[in-house]
Order: C-alpha cells, then sequence, then structure tokens
C-alpha cells in the first residue's frame, strides 16, 4: 500500500471517530458539614469565594482570575494559569439556598464542556448535605479512559468539599497542603518492615511495626519515620512499602536494613489527618503532571511523618510527601 494511502486512511478514520457521539460520564459526590443551606449556598453562588475552596486554585495562587457579575445567571469567571490551564464557570441557574447549575468550560490543556451542579439540603441540627454532580463526555475513541478520568474528578470534588466544610466551619478537618517545589535528598539507611497487601490496612501495619522499629534503633535513630513506596496497585487495592525508621550509617547489628537513594524530588507537605493521605498523594502526583516534571521511576514515592501524632492534635499532623524527580 502506497505510505499516502495509509495515512489518508488514518485521517479518515479519525475524523470519523470524532464524528461519533461522546463516551459519557457522570461524577456525583456529597459530604454532610456544619452550616447552614444558606451558607454553604452562599460560597458557591459567588464565584469570587471559589479561591477559598475550589480543588482546582489551589495549585496556582498566582492564576489570572476574571469576574463578570459573579452572583447572578449567566455570571462566570476565567480562570488562565500555565499549570491548571484555562477555562471558565458559567452560572445557569441559581435557586436561592437550593441549587445551582452551572456550566464548565475548559480551553486548555484541551477544550471540553461539562453540565455542573450544586444541590444544598439541611439536615437539621445546623447541618447541611452539599452534593456536587458533573456530567461530560469524551470523544469515542478515549472512551476507555472515562472511568479513570471520573475517579480523578472525584477526588478532586472530595477535596473541594472538604475545603468548603472548613470554609464553613472553623472545627471542620480538612488537609492544608503546600506545594514546597524541589529539593535534594541526601541518601539514607533505614531499618524497615515491608508491608505487603491491601492499602487499607497499612494503617494497622503501621501501629505495630513502628514501635517496633524505634525500639530497635534506640540511640542509633537519624531522622523521622517514613514510608517507601515500591509498588502501588491503586486499581487492584494493593501496595507494597517498607516502612522505615533513618539509622546512623555506622549502625550494628540492626537488620534488616536498606539503602535509600538520594537525590531531587519533588515535595509536597499535608497538615492534618492520616486519613487525608490518599487525597493529598492525588494532589501531589497531579502537580507534578502540571508542572510537567519527569518521574523517576528508580525510586520510590517516600511519606516522611513530620512530627510525633502522639503529642499533637490531628489537624496538626504534618505529612512530607516527596515525588522522585529526574
Amino acid at each position: 500500500m502506497y505510505p499516502w494511502i495509509f495515512a489518508l486512511l488514518i485521517v479518515v478514520a479519525c475524523a470519523w471517530l470524532l464524528t461519533r457521539p461522546l463516551a459519557r460520564y457522570e461524577v456525583v459526590r456529597r459530604l454532610r458539614m456544619k452550616g447552614s443551606a444558606a451558607q454553604a449556598y452562599a460560597a458557591v453562588a459567588d464565584l469570587r469565594r471559589w479561591v477559598d475552596w475550589s480543588p482546582w486554585l489551589v495549585h496556582d495562587a498566582n492564576a489570572e482570575l476574571r469576574y463578570e457579575r459573579p452572583t447572578e445567571p449567566g455570571g462566570f469567571y476565567t480562570w488562565n494559569s500555565p499549570w491548571i490551564g484555562s477555562g471558565q464557570v458559567t452560572h445557569r441557574r441559581l435557586d436561592a439556598d437550593r441549587a445551582i447549575d452551572q456550566e464548565l468550560q475548559f480551553f486548555k490543556p484541551f477544550k471540553s464542556r461539562a453540565e455542573v451542579g450544586f444541590v444544598f439540603t439541611p439536615i437539621g441540627d445546623g447541618e447541611v448535605e452539599v452534593v456536587w454532580t458533573m456530567k461530560s463526555g469524551m470523544p469515542l475513541f478515549m472512551a476507555p479512559m472515562t472511568a479513570m478520568f471520573g475517579r480523578m474528578i472525584g477526588q478532586d470534588f472530595d477535596f473541594g468539599l472538604l475545603r468548603l466544610s472548613a470554609l464553613l466551619d472553623a472545627d471542620a478537618q480538612a488537609p492544608v497542603l503546600g506545594f514546597l517545589g524541589e529539593i535534594e535528598r541526601p541518601a539514607q539507611i533505614l531499618l524497615v518492615s515491608t508491608y505487603e497487601g491491601p492499602t487499607d490496612g497499612i494503617g494497622a501495619a503501621m501501629q505495630t511495626a513502628y514501635p517496633q522499629l524505634l525500639a530497635q534503633v534506640g540511640e542509633a535513630r537519624a531522622g523521622d519515620r517514613l514510608a517507601a513506596y515500591d509498588h502501588i496497585d491503586a486499581r487492584a487495592g494493593r501496595t507494597r512499602v517498607d516502612l522505615g525508621v533513618p539509622v546512623q550509617t555506622d549502625s550494628r547489628g540492626l537488620a534488616p536494613l536498606r539503602e535509600l537513594a538520594g537525590g531531587r524530588y519533588f515535595h509536597v507537605q499535608v497538615r492534618g489527618h492520616y486519613r487525608f493521605l490518599k487525597l493529598a498523594w492525588h494532589n501531589a502526583w497531579g502537580h507534578v503532571r502540571m508542572k510537567k516534571l519527569r518521574v523517576d521511576k528508580s525510586r520510590p514515592p517516600l511519606e516522611v511523618y513530620a512530627n510525633d501524632s502522639e503529642s499533637q492534635p490531628s489537624r496538626e499532623w504534618l505529612t512530607d510527601l516527596y515525588i522522585p524527580i529526574r
């Protein structure tokens, strides 16, 4: 077959696929929070307040924002950023203290359109349930990615609803993220305990392993407790991780030891309960992708517990996430 005929067939096939119906997906997330329906509605209906709770704007404090009639039907805000792209949120319908319908448009890094909705339902005892939904579609040839894309958007919604709850209630817990940038970490020697199994079993494994490791290390300890994730299968919900305590390089009689290579990492700090770490990792990996950094797969991502959870309230727990980069 002549090369030009083959190229023409590819162009025709792509053009045909672009005319096919979209592969539809829907994301629904809900959270019960303290506050009134009026308070929750006001925080969403005033587009100028999205900067205080949006799960996306947190990635770029310097994003260019523009507002037009931000509290009225037909009003909108636009964002433009080298990291989070550009787009527009437009109010289509505002039902005071009850519901909001919006149109979400992405311009960069790709063009897309979605229908977005919020429903605010008083529950009693000064609480409200906020339901956040999005309906959209992708070209048919991208249909296999819709489930993954839906999961990613769902985690963004979970993060945003937690931030919204903390905006309404000073006592509510939500993760506070700091994207601290690229750093160099030195090599370390660790006394380790290996866990391999379901990801939801890591917490129990840590409660057993770390006291034993700390008792063994004693005065040879040379840093904060950490977890080195050698394998994560998010779909299957399984992981292999070395739970470790850094020790002095001349430590003897301790086993098993692991040498952790040094190098460049992207550093994200999390303040808040450990139950938020899954969302924090989602945001950390997303930030690295936004920055178009190259991940070094020869080294494991690290989770370092920077303070003692037993002596601090959970909202003050500090965890440092390190993604290895080239």
